[in-house]
């Protein structure tokens, strides 16, 4: 059975206050990672989903400005208000406490990606006791992976990408990397 988890991603926005002169401001700096083909600092458009949110807002005489970082450091500098938004991530109840979110963007799944020679075929969550599951830093997997990683369930091995979680997996340090099928697919074949 594979493990299909449908999230929402929105733009997030500071909480900042908007000052009169902010407020007629026709520039908007957002924050994002890369997550091609969805978000692409190498595509001539920043990706789909960042030339989605551009033509949004320049139905309304906005422009926006994407700059790329590491999704942590995308992350904190919204916090640090030092651009306005980020764009795209899932809604959690903490990060609810600190940002606005946006209407929702894109729904989205994650699979769980294992080694080819690792037999791997679950119903339930049980099924996936005793596996180290590769999470990336930052990300949000949903309260079910969570309860079962708060459980002792499964055990959790937390990195700051993507890649690196790949590597993991092929090195044999994780068992199991949830992701979105589209990017993952997108990053085998690009070898990034």
């Amino acid at each position: 059975m594979k493990w299909y988890r449908l999230f929402l991603f929105s733009m997030l926005f500071s909480l900042m206050p908007i000052s009169p002169a902010a407020a007629n401001q026709e520039i908007i700096r957002v924050t994002t990672g890369q997550w091609p083909p969805y978000l692409d600092k190498e595509s001539p458009h920043g990706g789909f989903l960042a030339q989605i949110i551009r033509e949004a807002f320049d139905s309304e005489d906005i422009r926006v400005e994407f700059s790329f970082f590491p999704w942590s450091r995308a992350l904190a500098l919204v916090k640090s208000k030092k651009y306005q938004a980020s764009a795209v991530w899932s809604c959690t109840a903490e990060r609810k406490r600190e940002f606005l979110y946006s209407a929702p963007i894109l729904p989205y799944q994650y699979v769980f990606y294992h080694r080819q020679e690792m037999p791997f075929d679950w119903d339930a969550l049980p099924d996936l006791s005793g596996k180290t599951v590769g999470l990336t830093q930052d990300y949000s997997y949903g309260q079910t992976l969570s309860d079962a990683i708060d459980s002792g369930l499964v055990s959790s091995d937390v990195t700051t990408s993507d890649i690196a979680n790949f590597r993991k997996l092929l090195l044999e340090r994780i068992d199991l990397f949830p992701m979105d099928p589209v990017v993952g697919e997108a990053m085998m074949r690009s070898g990034r």
